[in-house]
């Protein structure tokens, strides 16, 4: 009976392991997700931000890893430009885009204009690599191969001309949000990082209302101020540009069973039973 016990014990211990192994958990899968930001002028001009909206929703994807969801965020952020000059300038715009990102369009004043190249770009930011858990707001130091700032970081340019008064700039695009496994047990955390300081480059900056939608039961923290509207929507509303970037740090709230807890439960039971048995026969 003792030896079946035992013989049990290590099958378990040995199978459940390698399962979770290969879904990824005990390596603490990390992804840091694609990192972008507002627009910012590549040189200097004499156009203004009188008005910037940013729309962000989530969109929960299925995965083949069962233990976590792949997260697309779509982006929308329409700018209201002032060109205080009394002609039409042509202005080089770059807008960080550090990581994979897709189904791209610019529209100037109701017209579509290219894209220009993708290249390291000196747009004088700074990039929080560390991670917030959002069940408590406590701080997870990035790993030491993330832990990095980003003095120069790639971006998304175009040119646009910019007539003289107002004009609206609309930019689309697709991301994948960062996932760590190593903030949290049950589920991992979720982050996506839109950097506000490259929009200090303009003239002036005034009027950032920031909308968030997250369609599925979550927790979230975030580095600004959002008010939480209902279940799925955030606002935040600013007269001028925030010191700190945008940082939104979250996690899948579902009703999954957590299977480790009933593993280690039933690993505690199955190691007590062998024991009583063994102090039963000595």
């Amino acid at each position: 009976m003792i030896r079946r016990l035992v013989m049990l014990f290590i099958i378990v211990t040995i199978l459940y392991p390698a399962n979770t192994m290969a879904n990824g958990s005990p390596y603490n899968y990390r992804d840091p997700g694609t990192i972008t930001g507002s627009i910012s002028p590549i040189e200097e001009t004499n156009i203004a931000v009188a008005k910037e909206l940013i729309n962000i929703n989530l969109v929960k994807k299925t995965n083949n890893n069962e233990l976590y969801s792949d997260i697309d965020v779509e982006v929308y952020v329409k700018y209201e430009l002032y060109n205080y000059s009394s002609k039409e300038i042509t202005v080089p715009i770059a807008f960080p885009q550090d990581g994979e990102s897709r189904d791209w369009t610019v529209v100037l004043n109701g017209q579509e204009i290219p894209l220009g190249k993708t290249y390291p770009i000196m747009l004088d930011v700074e990039y929080d690599a560390n991670w917030v858990n959002p069940l408590n707001g406590s701080l997870v130091e990035a790993h030491s191969l993330e832990a990095w700032e980003i003095k120069g970081p790639i971006a998304q340019t175009f040119t646009a001309s910019i007539i003289s008064g107002e004009n609206v700039l609309e930019i689309r695009y697709i991301v994948k949000a960062g996932v760590n496994e190593r903030v949290g047990a049950k589920n991992p955390a979720y982050r996506f990082a839109y950097l506000l300081t490259p929009a200090s480059n303009w003239k002036s900056f005034q009027d950032l209302t920031i909308n968030l939608n997250i369609p599925f039961s979550h927790i979230l923290y975030s580095s600004l101020d959002l008010k939480k509207i209902d279940d799925s929507k955030w606002i935040g509303e600013f007269e001028e540009l925030p010191i700190k970037d945008l940082y939104l740090h979250f996690k899948i709230e579902d009703n999954k069973p957590n299977y480790q807890v009933f593993y280690y439960i039933f690993i505690v039971v199955l190691l007590g039973i062998i024991i009583a048995k063994v102090k039963k026969v000595i």
